[in-house]
């Protein structure tokens, strides 16, 4: 396996890969380790504790049979 190590932004969730990794060649799948400074992650928590949570979901079971041998062989 093959290493680079590089800094780079992260806007909206999308790492901006620095134009000399991109210059490597067509690299199709790629293994990123991610650290951050302290305080990034104090920010990302913050982030997170504020997402709704959902309390109920209805899904239409309308025409739906439940095979049991089906069921058993998965």
């Amino acid at each position: 396996m093959y290493a680079v190590e590089f800094e780079a932004n992260i806007r909206n969730g999308v790492v901006e890969i620095p134009q000399d990794v991109k210059d490597l060649g067509d690299i199709r799948k790629a293994k990123f380790i991610m650290m951050f400074e302290k305080e990034a992650k104090k920010k990302a928590v913050r982030k997170e504790e504020k997402k709704e949570k959902m309390s109920a979901i209805s899904i239409d079971t309308i025409g739906f049979k439940f095979n049991r041998e089906e069921a058993h062989e998965r």
